[in-house]
């Protein structure tokens, strides 16, 4: 197949919509197909993959909210988009903004099969004006990616059965696919991997993200802090985001300064291998493909229950779920852990075969399959068009 994917976010691997194209597009090239990403990135030279660069969305005002998140927006272009489409049997359309918006009534008019997904919740929109806990706005939202997008796009991609029965409640009648948005097979547990000389007494917690606000890694620092082997434990947060800074400076009263910024993929990985639990206390999940990476290393692990993060269905039990918010809650649960090596490494080989679930394959295997489902759609919906 041909496949173009229309990215109105994409760019530097800082957000999980980026990653999930990135993943899409090198599996699907693997697989034989030849792909298309039309998005503001110029791309590398990968063999099988075309890259058409749309210009950046101006927000006036606004502007340093987008820049201050790392986050560029495509701006519509429409002989871009024609020639991202012309030779596509599927497109499909990554996020509900502008740029998929506008691609819409060009694929109705060029008789193109389409698929969309949903990689963003409003809640990831509300948390940069501070009202990421505002039910009304939230509901809005919802309201306007349907009205504006979600009506027009009838298959859609699902990263989780949670999202699916959230959209269902707030009126979405989608011809839904659950796909995992996958692990990559790189991440497994490794032989030999030891903890670098600084961390040889230390009890690791691993935590992976976007320095942000709705992934509340500022409460992960105030639960060690509170935590009575405080002394003891080091943390790993390893990402990249706005709030970096703050962080920075609330660690500050930890003994153990926490290891912060990007590490090469090969000390991630062993980080992942050495690190004795992994900690999730993101409030905004769709999926949690870092807790799956964590999981597929043979990492315990501990989630929020927030009501807007997918994640927390991965806990096993109580002893790996603690109260959204509460970093008390979590040192409790950090502590009952740190204590009980027995039940940590029963926990990490749960979770180890768990994440065999969401393997890329089987992820890429399905996806293949809303291709094909589309195509073999529109291909009848167009030719009863012209009768």
């Amino acid at each position: 197949m041909n496949i173009t994917i229309i990215a109105d976010v994409y760019g530097t691997s800082n957000n999980g919509t980026s990653v999930t194209c990135n993943n899409l597009a090198r599996r699907m090239v693997e697989r034989g197909h030849n792909v298309t990403i039309v998005s503001t990135n110029k791309g590398e030279n990968e063999s099988g993959i075309k890259y058409i660069q749309l210009p950046k969305r101006k927000f006036g005002g606004l502007g340093f909210i987008v820049e201050k998140n790392g986050v560029e927006l495509a701006k519509p272009d429409r002989e871009k988009i024609i020639e991202g489409i012309k030779d596509a049997d599927v497109v499909h359309l990554l996020v509900c903004f502008k740029t998929s918006i506008a691609t819409i009534p060009i694929l109705k008019e060029y008789k193109k099969p389409f698929t969309s997904a949903f990689h963003t919740q409003p809640e990831n929109v509300t948390a940069h004006f501070g009202c990421m806990n505002v039910k009304f706005i939230n509901n809005a939202l919802y309201r306007r990616f349907k009205k504006k997008f979600y009506d027009k796009a009838l298959f859609l991609h699902a990263p989780s059965q949670f999202l699916v029965d959230t959209l269902k409640k707030h009126g979405y009648t989608n011809r839904f696919y659950v796909i995992s948005n996958g692990v990559n097979p790189k991440f497994k547990p490794l032989e030999n991997v030891e903890k670098p000389e600084s961390m040889k007494d230390k009890f690791v917690i691993v935590n992976t993200g976007r320095y942000c606000k709705e992934k509340r890694t500022k409460l992960l620092i105030d639960a060690v802090a509170q935590s009575k082997h405080e002394k003891d434990i080091q943390l790993i947060c390893l990402g990249q985001g706005p709030d970096i800074n703050k962080l920075k400076r609330r660690a500050k009263k930890l003994t153990n300064y926490p290891v912060f910024g990007y590490l090469p993929f090969k000390d991630f990985l062993d980080a992942l291998n050495y690190g004795d639990l992994y900690v999730h206390p993101s409030n905004v999940e769709l999926e949690g493909i870092s807790c799956l990476e964590a999981m597929a290393c043979g990492l315990p692990c501990i989630f929020s229950d927030s009501e807007n993060s997918a994640s927390r269905y991965f806990a096993k039990d109580d002893r790996c779920l603690f109260k959204h918010d509460n970093a008390k809650d979590l040192a409790k649960k950090i502590d009952y852990l740190f204590e009980n090596e027995k039940e940590r490494k029963e926990l990490a080989n749960y979770y180890l075969e768990y994440s065999k679930n969401f393997e890329m394959n089987s992820a890429m295997d399905k996806m293949e399959q809303m291709f094909k489902d589309a195509i073999e759609y529109y291909t009848n919906y167009y030719q009863n068009q012209k009768n």
